[in-house]
């Protein structure tokens, strides 16, 4: 008893409960000032708001408790002597600034120093030896960080609580601001069902319908007016190109002559002029693309947890035997690449596979377009050679500052800027359809060229359906970090944008045929539409439905392994 005593009685606790009651009442009271601000918008219900600010304690209970802890263990392995007044005055004033972590609360800190020691003076103790120093603070510590876990927990939890569940507006002041903020920064989402305007499950399903679709037969798409055959492909091929506006290209009306050798293919093969970005970045390109999701607020599902086994083009296209390959001309570790995609069954291969002696020119985006073809075209030969079905999924990085690639290949010379790069882009992919031509499975082969976004997207409006032009058919998804919205076709050859944003706002806006933006009040019908689909997509990933394999059957390779040419072995997932 006289230990602990002495223990509660000593200056490091002394200061860890002041910080405790300090940082609890604080964030209680910010917690009470922000409820007052949106008081209109808040359930007044007898039993819910109470319940709201009591979870909303506890939880700053269990966050202040995890600092206040830290602040003791580092009073513990700090404390000096009763005669060393001058330094445990120094020492004090660092504690308050360092647990901070700012160096302007550091003045606050060294304030609140000397205030306490006027107020709430302590009487100083002897030191505590360095094996008392060290069980203090590693059952600090310890204690600190489960605490922080269960205020985390706690705040997760806070929209699943029974007190809480049916009031969304009583949700927010019921969490705690820097858990929320943390959690945020782990999570690199947003929440759809508690930011934005939502329907009931029963509207979501009458207009998105249900999951998993019922599968349909896919018909063969003619070409130029001959009958494709409907005999299934022996490799499929998707070149995701960087920045490939249709604004660039000769068959969507640029006279400037930049990609002829795409222009061909256009004319050649099969053109699709009702294909639309989904967002104004790649890895927005790599979730639509592989993953089919419209692009929900925050980051794309690339760069989120929780993205392994997913529905995906290649679990659809190893259901048909085919291996699946993701090829990156940069580092793959840039946007959770490499880890998308091998945890998602594909064998992944990045600029860092290839070895250098194959790669002529590469610039710090990543390896000349050219170079990345040319292995494609080896992985593809080694696939056939074994009997194996290949399904590539290529991803460009030329068509991107700094806009360099290598000389000779093109009448303009490297780095004289965009148009350069689309010049030089389209050169390299005409190279790599007419090498595939001498190659014995090229009749077999199905190769798909598509860009991953617009080279620019500035507009009047956050999210610009100028960009799109006027021939929507059906509707178009598009979305920037935390605005999200729906393009359907309007009368009279406008165009409709419904967008939608935090706070649950809703806004419409109107593009004339000429490309001027208005805004517009907000149809209800197509407000619904452009709603439903959100909630449904969110709901698949985050209940987990959205999966393609039970977790620990998918096999995940970096590299090419087995075959000796560069990379690791694979690993199990479980």
């Amino acid at each position: 008893m006289v230990r602990l005593v002495r223990l509660l009685s000593h200056q490091a606790t002394n200061t860890a409960t002041v910080w405790f009651v300090t940082s609890w009442c604080a964030a209680t009271a910010l917690r009470v000032a922000l409820a007052a601000l949106r008081w209109d918008e808040l359930d007044h219900d007898a039993a819910a708001l109470p319940g709201a600010f009591a979870y909303g304690a506890l939880v700053d209970a269990a966050l202040a408790a995890a600092t206040a802890l830290l602040v003791l263990a580092f009073g513990a392995s700090t404390h000096f002597a009763p005669r060393e007044r001058v330094r445990r005055r120094i020492r004090r004033a660092l504690g308050f600034a360092l647990a901070a972590g700012t160096a302007a609360v550091a003045l606050f800190g060294v304030a609140a120093a000397w205030w306490r020691e006027r107020i709430w003076p302590v009487h100083a103790q002897r030191a505590w030896s360095w094996p008392a120093r060290v069980r203090v603070t590693l059952l600090a510590v310890a204690v600190a960080v489960g605490a922080a876990r269960a205020g985390m927990t706690l705040n997760d939890a806070a929209a699943s609580a029974r007190s809480l569940r049916a009031n969304v507006r009583n949700q927010e002041p019921a969490r705690n601001g820097p858990a929320s903020f943390a959690a945020a920064v782990r999570d690199n989402e947003l929440s759809f069902r508690r930011f934005y305007a939502t329907l009931d499950d029963g509207r979501v399903r009458q207009l998105a319908g249900d999951w998993p679709r019922p599968r349909s037969v896919a018909m063969p798409v003619p070409a130029n007016g001959r009958p494709m055959n409907a005999q299934r492909p022996h490799h499929v091929v998707i070149v995701q190109v960087e920045s490939l506006s249709a604004a660039f290209l000769g068959v969507f009306g640029n006279p400037k002559g930049l990609t002829p050798k795409l222009d061909h293919l256009a004319r050649e093969g099969v053109l699709f002029r009702q294909l639309y970005a989904t967002g104004t970045r790649t890895v927005r390109g790599l979730e639509a693309l592989s993953a089919a999701l419209p692009p929900l607020p925050g980051q794309a599902r690339v760069r989120r947890p929780g993205n392994v086994n997913l529905v995906t083009l290649g679990a659809v296209l190893r259901e048909q035997g085919f291996e699946s390959s993701f090829l990156y001309g940069g580092y793959g570790y840039f946007d959770n690449m490499n880890a998308y995609f091998g945890a998602n069954g594909y064998r992944v291969r990045d600029r860092h596979d290839i070895p250098s002696g194959r790669i002529g020119f590469a610039n710090i985006r990543g390896i000349a377009d050219e170079y990345l073809f040319d292995d494609a075209l080896a992985r593809m030969d080694r696939a056939t050679s074994a009997g194996g079905r290949q399904w590539l999924y290529l991803t460009t990085t030329s068509n991107h500052r700094p806009h360099t690639w290598p000389q000779g290949r093109i009448d303009v010379a490297s780095g004289s800027g965009r148009e350069g790069a689309v010049r030089y882009t389209d050169w390299a992919i005409g190279r790599f359809i007419e090498q595939a031509r001498t190659h014995p499975w090229f009749d077999e082969t199905l190769f798909v060229i598509v860009a991953d976004h617009c080279a620019s997207v500035a507009g009047k409006t956050r999210l610009p359906p100028s960009h799109f032009g006027p021939t929507v058919q059906e509707r178009a998804w598009i979305a920037n970090y935390q605005e999200i919205g729906r393009l359907t076709r309007g009368e009279h050859g406008s165009l409709d944008l419904v967008v939608l944003a935090p706070m649950r706002r809703v806004a419409q806006y109107r593009v004339d045929p000429d490309g001027v933006a208005r805004r517009v009040p907000v149809d209800a019908v197509r407000a619904a539409g452009a709603i439903a689909d959100y909630p449904l997509a969110d709901d698949l990933i985050q209940s987990g439905r959205y999966r393609a394999v039970p977790a620990g059957a998918l096999r995940v390779a970096r590299g090419v392994g087995a075959d000796g040419d560069g990379g690791q072995p694979g690993q199990w997932i479980h």
